[in-house]
């Protein structure tokens, strides 16, 4: 791994007094005891606390190890790192990303490691005011030049291999998509992809779809964008974001939400439903939002995001309220509408009515205000009589009975197929 170029001479390092450099030489000779004092400290942080790699704690003593041999070798020799050091450092930077280690989090090790490295040399220098001073007035000056160009050694290293992740994490997203909506039955692709994105592939999902608007052309807008919506999206929903498949298709990002440990498919769905709606509410950038059902597996994966897309499609245009469309809210619409016949005999209901418009409106208003009839009545200005003399003609005209659930069921699904349509 390359790392950047640094122009390392323009702060060039101090002559030592014969009384500092006597103290220094001391500390080089016994650097044992700060090594393991920095490579305690650093596995404290909280990145470093909760990676998971057994190799972090050696790879973190070599880092101080090679850090410590550079900065007293810059006082001693006035020698600057050499480009075998600097890719040592360059490698350990980048290794971190796969650590779980944030930039923060490196950065910050490495500022306790040079406040350590300062704190032992005015330690040693006691109460000698004249090493103070040369400390002060001479070595500060380098050691922030010294340690700053170490700071953006170790920040290009952790950008450049984030950026390579990330590139390599696409390209499985990519990979993954391509199996779920090409070839949903080839089941070991789909689990050679999810467990290399680290996605248990025998969880249930429930998939999001969020509409957002393309803000131009180029390429790398919507990639900005998209990241963006991902990093609220992971904070709504506690995850990493780049944990989180996702892929764009027909003007949706597409999130596949997994379900949590023991939870039972009506409890995942009301937390998506849940997260949907949080989602909708704060990112004032996506149009609509539609969410699927659970599902399973590649076709799982696939039908629950073939939902989602569908119930965004399905938000009216005109509706500002910030709320998602659950596919469970319109599951019976939809499934009644793409069967043509079963459409047609729906359609047929609503038919016969228009031969009379007064009926269809009291039918409409009577399903929303949940079938109470005084409401109706008075939502319709007319007498309770005229009100059951409309509902007796539905009856009669449609051999229904308004009474019978079934019948409820089957006028109601009628009438919302018909205001979709």
């Amino acid at each position: 791994m390359k790392h950047p170029p640094l122009p390392w001479q323009d702060v060039p390092a101090p002559v030592l007094s014969p009384t500092l450099r006597a103290l220094v030489e001391k500390l080089a000779a016994d650097v044992g005891r700060l090594n393991r004092s920095i490579t305690d400290a650093v596995l404290a942080i909280s990145d470093y606390r909760h990676a998971a790699d057994p190799m972090l704690t050696s790879e973190v003593e070599r880092m101080v190890c090679i850090n410590t041999d550079m900065w007293y070798q810059a006082l001693l020799h006035r020698r600057s790192p050499s480009d075998e050091q600097l890719e040592q450092i360059s490698v350990l930077a980048g290794r971190r990303v796969h650590q779980g280690v944030s930039l923060p989090g490196l950065l910050r090790a490495y500022r306790m490691a040079q406040r350590d490295y300062w704190t032992t040399l005015l330690d040693r220098a006691g109460q000698d005011g004249a090493l103070h001073s040369e400390l002060l007035f001479q070595v500060s000056p380098y050691l922030i030049h010294h340690f700053d160009m170490l700071s953006q050694v170790m920040a290009w290293a952790w950008n450049a291999e984030q950026s390579q992740h990330e590139r390599w994490r696409d390209r499985l997203r990519s990979e993954l998509w391509t199996v779920i909506s090409v070839r949903p039955d080839d089941t070991e692709a789909f689990r050679s992809q999810t467990e290399a994105l680290g996605i248990d592939p025998t969880v249930s999902v429930c998939a999001i779809a969020l509409r957002v608007p393309s803000p131009g052309q180029q390429a790398t807008r919507m990639e900005e964008a998209v990241h963006r919506v991902m990093l609220e999206v992971g904070r709504i929903t506690g995850s990493e974001s780049e944990t989180i498949m996702r892929t764009l298709h027909r003007g949706s990002l597409l999130l596949w939400l997994p379900a949590g440990h023991g939870e039972m498919l009506l409890e995942h769905v009301r937390r998506i439903n849940s997260h949907a709606g949080e989602i909708a509410r704060r990112l004032t950038q996506v149009a609509a939002v539609g969410v699927g059902l659970p599902g399973s597996g590649p076709r799982g994966w696939r039908l629950s995001a073939e939902q989602a897309v569908k119930s965004a499609d399905g938000r009216d245009a005109a509706d500002r309220e910030a709320t998602p469309v659950c596919y469970s809210d319109v599951a019976l619409y939809d499934i009644v509408g793409t069967s043509d016949n079963v459409k047609r005999y729906f359609d047929a209901l609503i038919e016969r009515l228009t031969i009379e418009p007064h009926l269809l409106e009291t039918l409409t208003t009577f399903f929303e205000l949940k079938q109470h009839r005084k409401a109706v009545a008075g939502a319709l200005n007319v007498h309770p009589n005229t009100l059951a003399y409309r509902l007796e003609r539905i009856e009669q005209i449609l051999s229904a009975d308004l009474s019978d659930m079934t019948w409820l069921s089957k006028l109601h699904t009628a009438l919302r197929i018909r205001r979709r349509d």
